[in-house]
């Protein structure tokens, strides 16, 4: 079977781009050229200027085009807003990207978005399983195309694949009929592997796989940030500019919100993305490396004081300190310099 290599594409105003690294813009006729064939596209339509060499260096074909002297043709690619991917497959197919704009899982993105289901056997099976961030595995029965039960048990699959297929790893394992069929879900992200007995109940089934996906700590963008920000539960945020520290954050964390998640959101934001957003939990703007609780009821804000060293003792004591009334929410008054929140005169909880 060919490989069919995925052409990234960056698209970007030209003044967001730096010339001193030397980037080389296509043409859309030149684009075209390009795609002649069954080579699919990744189109990204972003300023990623700390990632895109990253990308460059990893993925064997890139391409760019100046969206300001090619306005017209990036309007037609539906392109109105920055960051927005998308790629397109053999037929003229458009998936879109809703991950990180980040090049690690941009490119995981562009080489699980070619595939198809995966098929699975016992040799294969474990190194399936290992080979993305979460990977759906169902056990079912061989299609038999004479029976309705069965080509509808692997259409319902099939469509749950095509679904979530931008942003995890599908895989399918024939068993024998007398097997019944099963999905299970590994989250290699959080070490953690869930299973499903039955693909009776289409949302059953959407919501498992959903569920499973989602990781103990949350990132905080343009495909989470509707579900984060809206949810029942109370958010932990963490701001960071830094990739590595947000990494090690997670790291140190990750038990913790393991323990608190029926309870809590863990969420971690990019304050290169959402710059002003520290201001409104009480830090003040432009700080990095610190942490707020939000009550999503009363949006409320609990601003852990700027310098404390964060881990995850550091963390549950304080979620204990709101708890037990002892810490002060954020007044609302801009941080401007100082720690912000108080001890000792509280009484809202999370």
């Amino acid at each position: 079977m060919t490989t069919h290599y995925l052409r990234l594409l960056l698209c970007a105003s030209a003044i967001a781009v730096s010339p001193s690294l030397g980037w080389s813009f296509k043409t859309p006729d030149e684009l075209e050229a390009t795609t002649i064939g069954d080579v699919g596209t990744l189109i990204a339509f972003v300023m990623l200027e700390p990632e895109w060499a990253k990308i460059e260096k990893l993925h064997p074909s890139t391409a760019a085009i100046d969206c300001t002297a090619h306005a017209k043709y990036c309007l037609e690619q539906d392109v109105l807003t920055h960051p927005a991917i998308r790629v397109r497959l053999p037929g003229d197919k458009i998936v879109r990207y809703r991950g990180p704009r980040k090049a690690d899982p941009i490119l995981s993105f562009s080489s699980r978005i070619s595939k198809s289901i995966v098929p699975v056997t016992g040799t294969n099976e474990a190194e399936v399983l290992a080979s993305d961030d979460v990977v759906i595995l169902a056990s079912l029965p061989a299609l038999d195309e004479n029976d309705a039960g069965s080509e509808l048990l692997h259409k319902r699959f099939e469509a749950i694949a095509r679904r979530y297929g931008d942003r995890y790893t599908f895989g399918l394992r024939t068993v024998p009929e007398t097997t019944r069929p099963s999905i299970k879900c590994q989250n290699n992200v959080d070490g953690l592997a869930h299973q499903l007995p039955s693909l009776d109940n289409v949302a059953e089934v959407a919501s498992f796989v959903k569920a499973c996906g989602e990781p103990l700590v949350g990132e905080l963008n343009r495909r989470t940030e509707l579900s984060l920000l809206k949810a029942s539960k109370s958010l932990v945020h963490y701001f960071t500019s830094s990739e590595e520290d947000r990494e090690l954050y997670v790291a140190g964390i990750r038990t913790l919100a393991s323990r608190y998640r029926e309870y809590l959101n863990f969420v971690t934001v990019d304050t290169n993305e959402y710059p002003d957003m520290v201001a409104t939990v009480g830090h003040r703007r432009g700080a990095s490396g610190v942490l707020a609780v939000q009550n999503p009821h009363s949006w409320q804000a609990f601003p852990l004081p700027e310098g404390t060293k964060i881990t995850a003792d550091v963390v549950e004591q304080f979620l204990n300190d709101i708890i037990q009334e002892k810490v002060t929410p954020w007044d609302g008054r801009p941080n401007v310099g100082g720690p912000a929140g108080g001890q000792d005169s509280g009484h809202d909880e999370l």
